[in-house]
């Protein structure tokens, strides 16, 4: 058994992490390296696609099909796929409170008696994705942050001025 991993500190709290890992439809808005679709709770099915370049240089699109196995809200989620005691691939989300911010961590944990043979390529192919998920994730709340910050200015800027002076200037 061997595990992929990225960990990035997202600027907020667990819930609005969770809110945003969870829709599922929403994911094109804040990353480009994975699509998944499915049902978020658990025994739900999930379908994780990520494009997978290969050493001859080209790319294709991989489905795995899993089921969500373990679910606890603003958290932690689990699915599966694969072929168990073949070459099993658990992925994952963790969210831990750190502060007024989120530790996320997306895994890949690969076992079975393939799963030795698998590694280089699961590397090659997993470690970019985990690493751009975590990224993105991190990005999205930063640019919605400072979003949110660029508009207190503008709303200050339309307080009326003390007039200076009398009547007449």
């Amino acid at each position: 058994m061997f595990e992929l991993s990225s960990v990035a500190t997202v600027a907020a709290a667990p819930q609005a992490v969770w809110r945003v890992l969870m829709d599922f439809a929403g994911y094109r808005a804040w990353t480009k390296a994975v699509v998944v679709d499915g049902e978020p709770t658990l025994g739900g099915p999930l379908n994780y696609r990520i494009t997978g370049r290969f050493r001859s240089g080209t790319r294709r699109a991989i489905r795995f099909e899993g089921t969500i196995k373990l679910w606890t809200a603003n958290r932690e989620m689990v699915w599966t796929s694969g072929i168990p005691g073949i070459l099993g691939l658990r992925f994952g989300f963790e969210l831990h409170p750190s502060g007024a911010a989120t530790e996320f961590r997306h895994y890949l944990e690969v076992s079975g008696i393939a799963a030795p043979l698998a590694r280089r390529r699961l590397d090659r192919l997993y470690g970019p994705i985990l690493a751009a998920v975590t990224k993105d994730l991190a990005h999205h709340f930063s640019k919605t942050r400072l979003a949110a910050l660029r508009v207190a200015p503008d709303i200050r800027r339309r307080r009326p001025k003390p007039k200076r002076g009398g009547p007449h200037g």
